[in-house]
């Protein structure tokens, strides 16, 4: 965790995004985005990614102005083109929509086309306290009484934060986490950015990981598998009214 104050951290990382051309309340909602992660443990998934948000707005592989589109909409779903925008951007429209839609229809999926890396899925829960699934991670959230009960994890044995930040910091990673581009184990987090990471669960990992594909890339027409250019999503609201009674047991 960042030994400086978190407000501190917002405003510096929002002038940063907001210097390349971001709008400012954009800008405010991925440094939201950024240092919640970090205030949750989530370095992984915090203020490392700023960087390479950074640099990718310079090089202009990301939009910072995009004109969202909402495409093939329906009562209960959505498919929302983020026209290569922020990730956090595109998410937390995706997380409006399924909601506004979850309040009219019971349930509500909105899938995402052509945006960028999302961050951690808990902050949009925070937000929603309704069910989430995303590209390669899953994330849920159930409201309570008091706090939500969340759950954040990756299909893979570890985020692909964790390797680049075993890379930055020069140090192997553990056996068991990555193949290299030959797809022999490798510890050299360096190699293992060129190969890919190993699906948690050995075969039932790999199923999952390929159900959340499916449901992401292929509901949102997007390219899957080796041919990913841009990252997509499915993302679903429900309320839990429309399951049971207010009691929880049913008629």
């Amino acid at each position: 965790m960042s030994p400086y104050p978190p407000d501190a951290l917002r405003r510096y990382t929002a002038h940063a995004l907001a210097s390349l051309d971001v709008p400012e309340p954009d800008a405010a909602l991925v440094a939201d985005s950024l240092v919640e992660a970090e205030l949750e443990g989530q370095a992984t998934h915090g203020l490392l990614r700023l960087p390479f948000l950074l640099d990718r707005l310079r090089a202009g592989l990301i939009n910072p102005r995009p004109s969202f589109r909402v495409i093939g909409d329906r009562a209960a779903a959505a498919l929302l083109d983020a026209d290569n925008g922020l990730g956090p951007v595109a998410g937390m429209r995706a997380t409006e929509l399924a909601v506004s839609r979850a309040a009219a229809a019971g349930a509500g999926i909105v899938a995402v086309r052509r945006s960028n890396h999302a961050g951690a899925l808990g902050f949009y829960l925070r937000r929603a306290t309704a069910p989430y699934l995303g590209t390669n991670p899953i994330a849920a959230g159930f409201p309570t009484t008091g706090d939500p009960v969340i759950v954040d994890m990756a299909t893979s044995q570890v985020a692909r934060g964790h390797i680049l930040k075993a890379a930055r910091v020069r140090e192997p990673i553990p056996e068991g986490w990555a193949v290299d581009a030959e797809g022999q184990p490798t510890t050299d987090p360096e190699a293992a950015m060129g190969g890919r990471l190993l699906p948690l669960g050995g075969e039932k990992g790999f199923a999952l990981a390929l159900l959340v594909e499916v449901l992401s890339g292929v509901l949102a027409d997007a390219a899957v598998g080796r041919g990913w250019r841009r990252t997509c999503a499915a993302w679903a609201a429900g309320r839990p009214a429309t399951a049971a009674t207010r009691s929880g047991r049913g008629a």
